[in-house]
């Protein structure tokens, strides 16, 4: 937890570098929604699926008012084409039908190629009547497989597609659609482009972290990786978590308490990585990796060094991250990067298109070894892209420096000890009580901060007193309150209960 309040307050100035706006891409795959249960997920979320022709029960005719589209599903050869075609006939705005779910799986839709194929006309007659695109059979590595004729690599997925399309070559298909379930962000990349052969935009329609019992922050470090990732990749055009409630390893949205976000979908509803290329960050300041304007070819794993969240990880030569910064002044800043790896690399940076400096960038016997360099970089006063490109690979980098030590101090959390304390813990009636050790006599800054960094509340208060009342009306869940007085930050957790 130590790193998470480093995290917020070394990005206090960044919050609004993540867009707030709610993603297109993200949805979730889950059939058993309340109202509130959507209520709160749909605050991040834009579509959902059920594996079924319509809306689960209890938000069947209330979803629409919530900004969130449903996406029906053909689960397998026998769906009722009657029922599915007199819920499209009510609802016109409909755009997308989900095609069979993992068929190549004996437990799941159970479906030859051929089978899927002598049935897909079906599909492209309903698809042409009521204007919907198609999005492909919905494939995985499977455990126990269908048998695919004239291979015997029956588990692969794309062995099953490369036959579907051979039996239907001239079928109607908009999407690809696939599953994946590893708990690696670069094994999703690669996983990913198997599926570019087919030039088609893909939907990932399960996603979580499944393997060797992940832990609640393993499963979180690799959200925001993933998240990050399709978010950037134009080959994905949707994806959703699996699942709003689960028995799995710490992959549930929901608390069994309806409308109630667990930590992970308090992270998934709130993290929305859509990197603004129109924000300037002010410099002197140190800034996140992960928090660039453009990018190519980068990847985010959470990280282990002693301040930060999240490093940018699977460097390759030709990648590179891009920054936009506002020097205050002219000078010569001191320019720091913090790096990890297993071998030595080299970074060329880059000022406004013009190359200024290689750094070379030494092994330091892990991927999570942490170690700071330190140089200097020429800065006229004004705006500037700044570039860092991946001339030799090998390393991690967690964040980067312009200016002294000065501007941003990890030394300025305290956490050892509060001159303050803060009742009742949780807080459940939206109020709660900063109890001071001496009488203030001074305006103070009062902030707080969700799981994922965003800023949700900000204030400057007059306090006369021992004691400051403070009313925060419709939270739940963890938060980081920061709070500067007497010239310095202290940073607390608050957990607000929602009664």
């Amino acid at each position: 937890m130590k790193k998470l309040i480093f995290f917020l307050l070394l990005t206090i100035w960044s919050a609004s570098l993540f867009a707030q706006t709610k993603s297109p891409k993200k949805g979730v795959a889950y059939g058993y929604h309340s109202q509130e249960d959507m209520a709160v997920l749909s605050e991040g979320i834009s579509w959902w699926y059920n594996w079924y022709h319509q809306p689960d029960a209890g938000i069947f005719d209330t979803y629409q008012s919530l900004n969130v589209e449903f996406v029906p599903m053909t689960w397998n050869g026998g769906f009722n084409e009657t029922a599915l075609r007199s819920y499209l006939d009510d609802h016109p705005d409909v755009h997308y039908l989900l095609g069979f779910n993992e068929p190549n799986f004996v437990s799941q839709a159970n479906m030859t190629p051929q089978q899927a194929a002598a049935i897909w006309p079906t599909l492209e007659s309903i698809a042409e009547d009521y204007q919907l695109e198609l999005v492909a059979p919905a494939v995985n590595y499977c455990d126990v497989c269908v048998d695919i004729p004239g291979t015997t690599n029956d588990n692969d997925p794309t062995a099953w597609l490369d036959a579907f399309f051979a039996e239907c070559p001239d079928c109607k298909v908009d999407y690809i659609a696939i599953h994946w379930y590893a708990c690696d962000v670069g094994a999703l990349d690669w996983y990913v482009g198997l599926f570019e052969k087919y030039g088609l935009p893909i939907w990932i329609t399960e996603l979580a972290c499944w393997e060797n019992n992940p832990s609640l922050n393993t499963q979180m470090g690799y959200m925001i990786g993933a998240l990050d990732l399709m978010e950037q990749d134009p080959r994905v055009f949707r994806y959703a978590w699996f699942s709003s409630r689960s028995n799995g390893p710490f992959n549930s949205l929901l608390e069994n308490e309806s409308g109630v976000l667990t930590p992970l979908g308090e992270l998934y509803v709130n993290f929305n990585p859509v990197h603004d290329t129109t924000a300037y960050v002010p410099v002197p300041s140190r800034i996140e990796a992960e928090n660039y304007a453009r990018m190519q070819g980068i990847l985010l794993q959470v990280t282990a060094d002693v301040d930060g969240f999240a490093n940018i990880g699977w460097t390759d030569a030709g990648d590179w991250l891009e920054y936009q910064i506002d020097a205050s002044e002219a000078g010569t800043y001191p320019f720091k990067l913090r790096t990890a790896g297993m071998n030595a690399g080299v970074i060329e940076v880059q000022l406004d298109g013009i190359v200024v400096m290689d750094i070379p960038i030494p092994a330091t016997g892990g991927w999570q070894n942490w170690n700071t360099l330190t140089s200097t970089i020429e800065l006229t006063q004004g705006l500037h892209r700044l570039r860092l490109f991946v001339k030799v690979a090998g390393f991690n980098l967690n964040w980067l420096q312009i200016g002294s030590d000065e501007v941003v101090s990890i030394n300025e959390v305290r956490e050892e000890r509060l001159p303050f304390r803060i009742f009742p813990q949780p807080v459940s009636d939206n109020q709660f009580t900063i109890q001071f050790e001496e009488e203030l006599s001074e305006e103070v800054t009062l902030q707080l901060f969700n799981s994922t960094g965003e800023r949700v509340y900000a204030s400057q208060i007059q306090v006369d007193s021992a004691n400051l009342q403070v009313s925060l009306p419709g939270l739940n869940g963890l938060f980081f309150l920061t709070l500067q007085m007497s010239g310095e930050i202290y940073t607390s957790k608050l957990m607000f209960h929602k009664k």
